[in-house]
C-alpha cells in the first residue's frame, strides 16, 4: 500500500466533504467529528457523488436518490450487504492522506 495525500490538515476543517481524483477513481472524502473516512465517491444505486451529500454524524445521504450510507464501514444504512469501498485515512506531515493498493507493474 502506499500513502496517496489528498489534501492539507488545515485546508480540511471538521464540518468538510470532498471529491477526489485517485488513479481515476473517485474517493469522496469527509471530516466529521468522529474524524476522518475516505470510501468510493460513487452511490451504489445510481452513481451520484456521495461527498456532495449531506451529512449527519457519520450517515451521508446521497443527493441523488437519498441512499445512506455508514462512513465509518461503508455499508448502506438499510442493506449492510451492499457496501461502498473504504480507504483507511493518516495525517502525515499536515496532508490528509488514503492508503491505495500499489499498482501492478
Amino acid at each position: 500500500m502506499k500513502r496517496v495525500p489528498l489534501v492539507a490538515a488545515a485546508d480540511f476543517p471538521a464540518g468538510s466533504a470532498g471529491e477526489y481524483v485517485v488513479e481515476g477513481k473517485i474517493v469522496a472524502l469527509f471530516h466529521t467529528e468522529a474524524g476522518y473516512f475516505a470510501v468510493d465517491g460513487m452511490c451504489l444505486h445510481a452513481g451520484g457523488p456521495i461527498a456532495k451529500g449531506a451529512v449527519a454524524g457519520c450517515l451521508v445521504t446521497c443527493p441523488w436518490h437519498g441512499w445512506q450510507y455508514d462512513l465509518r464501514t461503508g455499508e448502506h444504512a438499510l442493506n449492510p450487504r451492499l457496501k461502498l469501498p473504504q480507504y483507511v485515512v493518516a495525517v502525515a506531515e499536515g496532508m490528509v492522506c488514503v492508503e491505495w493498493p500499489e499498482t501492478a507493474a
